[in-house]
């Protein structure tokens, strides 16, 4: 491509399908990433639950603790 004394950069065009390619991206990934943040959280809460839940045990004495 020869740039016959025009000035260096993008066209508009160009911009605008860059643009066009990056927002497609983003709508396919951005509900991905929601989705597997939500489920890393959900299971945090669950494990967290159950240590509560294994703590509350072995202090009421309904449980002996694990010496593993």
């Amino acid at each position: 491509m020869r740039n016959h004394g025009r000035e260096k950069g993008f066209s508009l065009m160009e911009l605008l399908v860059a643009i066009g390619i990056m927002a497609a991206i983003a709508a396919v990934t951005i509900p991905l990433v929601t989705k597997f943040v939500d489920r890393g959280q959900s299971g945090a809460q669950t494990k967290e639950f159950g240590a509560c839940s294994d703590f509350n045990e072995v202090s009421d004495g309904r449980r002996r603790p694990d010496h593993g």
